[in-house]
């Protein structure tokens, strides 16, 4: 089977005398795949992804593109600030000639919690709220190939749960996705691969577990099940729903809980569980 991209032996540097931002990439994306892209700030990730999209040639080696559509969700974007959100789907959809997709774009919208809405201009949106309508214009239409630079940052807990549902359905339905993050928001769905100075290498990893056994958690209960969170739940003596959150998650979870107006009951610290 052709690959949806290939890269092979790609290397790239912005100067001619400048350091190799890319060093000997090999990289090979097959249809229905998922591949998660890490690393550090400067690694060359947004420059791999550049070059995959064919928004960067590269300066040595080849690139195959077997895709004939493709969404983009860059790491930066400035739309116009006076147009709505929903005029500025609609131009891009007529830009891609698919009329049709903008109403696939207020599913997608509504699903990912835009507010106030689609008839807000940009200019007036906050920074979370702006990436869902960038992410929303990547998803509106049927593609072979989704590239993402950073999808999850600035998205509430929510919207990074549903974000996280869209693909899983898109993977299912034969899309392509590339994927820079540095979140664990993805779990352990696909491959991960890490790129630092330039060069790639490939960890194996799993999902974040349940109840992390270095570092100090709390027990989290609620009245009801917390549906935008990777921890699992138990049943507390009293019939509330328990969480075990590491400490440095606490913030980001209690939170998520209110924005869903959930009741949080009691939290109680739990002692490290220590490994035999």
């Amino acid at each position: 089977m052709a690959p949806v991209v290939e890269l092979t032996a790609v290397s790239k540097r912005y100067r001619r005398a400048g350091p190799l931002v890319l060093d000997q990439i090999s990289l090979r994306l097959n249809a229905a795949s998922l591949i998660q892209l890490h690393g550090g700030n400067g690694s060359g990730k947004s420059t791999l992804l550049r070059v995959a999209c064919g928004f960067s040639l590269p300066t040595h080696g080849t690139v195959h593109r077997g895709y004939s559509a493709m969404g983009v969700v860059p790491d930066r974007v400035l739309p116009p600030a006076r147009m709505t959100a929903r005029a500025y789907l609609a131009h891009l959809a007529q830009l891609a000639r698919t009329p049709h997709a903008t109403s696939t774009a207020e599913r997608i919208a509504d699903r990912l919690r835009l507010v106030p809405g689609l008839d807000a201009p940009m200019g007036t949106l906050s920074r979370g709220n702006l990436r869902k309508v960038i992410l929303t214009q990547a998803l509106m239409r049927s593609v072979d190939l989704i590239v993402m630079d950073e999808p999850f940052v600035a998205l509430d807990p929510a919207g990074c749960a549903e974000l996280v549902t869209i693909v899983a359905e898109r993977l299912a339905q034969g899309c392509t996705f590339l994927i820079a993050t540095h979140t664990d928001d993805l779990g352990s769905m696909g491959r991960v691969v890490t790129l630092e100075a330039g060069k790639l290498g490939e960890t194996t990893r799993t999902a974040r577990p349940a109840h992390p056994t270095d570092e100090p958690t709390v027990a989290i209960d609620l009245n009801e099940p917390h549906p935008a969170t990777p921890f699992a739940a138990t049943s507390a003596p009293d019939g509330a729903i328990r969480y075990r959150v590491p400490a440095t998650e606490v913030g980001r979870f209690l939170q998520g809980a209110l924005d869903l107006h959930l009741l949080v009951i009691r939290l109680n610290p739990v002692e490290p569980e220590v490994e035999p």
